[in-house]
């Protein structure tokens, strides 16, 4: 048989491969590439992957001439494919002679110069075509753990990884790399999730396409044994046509916003996360949350600035970032940190499209929870911006901006933006959209409403000061203050509350409100800054909360709002904090559902004062 001199060589090659001294002299003179060639023509049994018949056309090297067989393609029956051990004994469990080449190729690939001459040779797309075609499953395992010592290479492995990312899903490459004895099973098996679509028509693709370069390649390499294989950067496998004409059928009965995305954007892929399937499985767990997070808000970035042109878009990427910020709340904390909340901070004034001021309000929205956020808020002019993009919101997410505006008055951070509120008339921006209602569109106008309260009060929030001589005493009433606070619309802060240890006989003592232990600063503890250096405690209020309830009480129906509970409108909170709205009138409430009932306002009742 005309492939068996080959067979034997690489018995040969296997039995010195091993030596150190052989690796270098295989390395000076370049064998390498003939070796590699014999993974295309050696026998490997047959393929189920792509339906191939029981015989094979096979061009040998030692048949060749100027890259063309001198009878023609010869056939090659199931019989020959043999192992390299007796012919005449095909049942016997001995190693084929793919196995043998690529056992004899892990050897050789731990030397870098012959791992970088393995890559100039082919040998990558060789591998996952053996992948591919291959029956034999220990050759095929074989070949994937050979692939893995590549990608670990401390020179060479980012490159190779980024070639086979060419190939092949990235969660296909990372497995590869990191669990090579579960890649068969995933690259076997048909899936469909937001980080990797794959089935039998995606696999035979693949085959088809590496079937065709390593031909190719292969009769290059007869010609030129000092060709190098290479592959252009922008080279991709085509998934995305077949994926999109898949999801297009499966979606045409379908007439829903996902549908659309779909047929209009096609699957749009960010971070290795397809968009479309990840909006439709909340939940779904990233494995590089951060990466995903960071990537869709620079798209987001970009896709506002291409407005109106990109609304579709614009709200595609808006859905992914809320589903991802609201799946890992965490997240919401590394937004300053990137650079992002002062980026989404810039666009306040400059948007003017509804769809991306709305877009703007849901993400505000999403960052308005977090500490870190507001802070970084607060150094930049956010209030008049957030004013001006409101002006230009048309939907439902208007019934965002009282929540929003709550959660940025109710954190320690909060002066520089009941600052910047009060220089932009935010009140009574605020009391005369209560004035004029909302639009249809808003869907919780109660509870939106309820918000907007909230956050007016928030801005007359006062600081606590606590006086005691026992520490476990003192603790306890932090505890109980920390616990209960909410129950009258208020949060517990370090920053708004002073404890006076100037009397104190013993050690300063640890106090914690929550998990946060209170700071020190000299002999006292300082929880907010009305505290004085001698000790003493101011017992004026804060000038801007005084500025706040006066203006607030130029507004004949604040006082309608001023003493409504509204923990009723607002979901998710304590059944004991709505008791007394609930019971009716016999509660001592009279004024139940106030905020969600609509009043007969004239408009000169809340006209701006002057």
């Amino acid at each position: 048989m005309a492939y068996a001199p080959s067979r034997w060589f690489t018995v040969v090659i296997q039995a010195v491969s091993a030596n150190p001294q052989c690796l270098e002299d295989m390395a000076a003179s370049h064998l390498l590439t003939s070796l590699v060639m014999l993974f295309l023509v050696l026998p490997r049994g047959r393929s189920t992957s792509t339906g191939r018949s029981m015989t094979q056309n096979v061009v040998t090297p030692m048949t060749a001439t100027n890259g063309q067989n001198a009878s023609g393609p010869r056939k090659r029956t199931l019989l020959e494919e043999g192992d390299v051990g007796d012919l005449t004994s095909p049942t016997e469990t001995k190693p084929t002679a793919h196995l043998v080449l690529i056992q004899t190729m892990e050897h050789l690939i731990s030397s870098s110069l012959l791992l970088k001459e393995f890559i100039y040779a082919g040998g990558l797309i060789y591998l996952m075509e053996i992948i591919c075609q291959s029956s034999q499953q220990q050759t095929r395992h074989a070949t994937v753990d050979l692939i893995s010592h590549c990608l670990i290479n401390k020179q060479f492995g980012r490159r190779i990884q980024a070639i086979m990312n060419q190939y092949l899903p990235s969660v296909f490459v990372d497995t590869l790399r990191d669990q090579p004895e579960t890649f068969l099973a995933l690259f076997d098996a048909d899936h469909e999730n937001p980080e990797v679509i794959w089935d039998s028509n995606l696999r035979s693709m693949l085959t088809k396409i590496l079937n065709e370069q390593t031909h190719s390649f292969y009769h290059s390499q007869l010609e030129d044994r000092n060709i190098k294989w290479n592959l252009s950067d922008s080279f991709k496998v085509p998934y995305t046509e077949v994926i999109a004409k898949k999801a297009n059928e499966e979606n045409k009965n379908k007439p829903n916003e996902i549908a659309q995305y779909v047929a209009c954007l096609g699957p749009i892929q960010i971070a290795n996360v397809y968009l479309h399937l990840y909006i439709s499985h909340p939940g779904w767990t990233l494995r590089n949350p951060e990466l995903f997070l960071n990537e869709c808000m620079e798209k987001w970035i970009e896709a506002i600035h291409q407005l109106p042109n990109s609304a579709l878009l614009v709200r595609l990427l808006t859905r992914a970032c809320k589903t991802v910020l609201t799946d890992r709340p965490g997240l919401t904390d590394s937004l300053p940190r990137s650079g992002n909340v002062h980026r989404v901070l810039e666009l306040l004034a400059k948007v003017d499209d509804p769809e991306g001021a709305k877009a703007i309000v849901i993400i505000l929205h999403q960052m308005s929870a977090s500490k870190l956020c507001v802070q970084s808020m607060s150094e930049s002019n956010t209030i008049s911006g957030l004013i001006r993009i409101v002006n230009r919101c048309i939907g439902e997410e208007l019934g965002l901006i009282g929540e929003t505006l709550f959660c940025l008055f109710d954190t320690q951070y909060s002066d520089p933006l009941i600052e910047q509120a009060l220089k932009h008339d935010l009140i009574g921006f605020i009391l005369r959209m209560l004035q004029n209602g909302f639009p249809s569109s808003v869907r919780e106008p109660g509870q939106t409403r309820a918000y907007l309260i909230k956050a007016l009060k928030a801005m007359q929030y006062n600081d606590i000061v606590l006086f005691g001589e026992d520490a476990g005493e003192m603790q306890s009433l932090l505890v109980a203050l920390n616990n209960n606070t909410r129950m009258f619309g208020m949060r517990f802060y370090p920053s708004k509350s002073k404890l006076s240890l100037q009397d104190w006989p013993s050690s300063t003592p640890e106090l914690r409100i929550g998990s946060e232990v209170v700071e020190r600063v000299n002999n006292f503890t300082y929880l907010g800054s009305l505290i004085s250096a001698n000790g003493l405690v101011s017992e004026e209020i804060p000038a801007r909360i005084q500025k706040v309830t006066s203006i607030l009480e130029t507004y004949p129906n604040w006082t309608d709002y001023r003493d409504q509970g509204h923990s009723l409108f607002i979901a998710n909170v304590p059944q004991s904090m709505t008791t007394y709205l609930t019971a009716g009138p016999a509660s001592g409430s009279l004024h139940s559902g106030y905020l969600t009932t609509s009043h007969e306002i004239t408009p000169s009742s809340l006209s701006k004062p002057y």
